[in-house]
């Protein structure tokens, strides 16, 4: 359960430092991808 935390605040952090290089239309889809992805987790 830790590691799950972690794992997500990695991808926030990664997805926040990247946000200014990333179309809004990507980060949606991006969006969709991890909630499925840490759905699963």
């Amino acid at each position: 359960m830790g590691s799950r935390e972690r794992i997500t605040e990695t991808i926030l952090t990664l997805v926040f430092l990247q946000r200014d290089c990333i179309e809004p239309r990507t980060f949606g889809s991006v969006g969709r991808f991890l909630t499925t992805a840490l759905a699963y987790l």
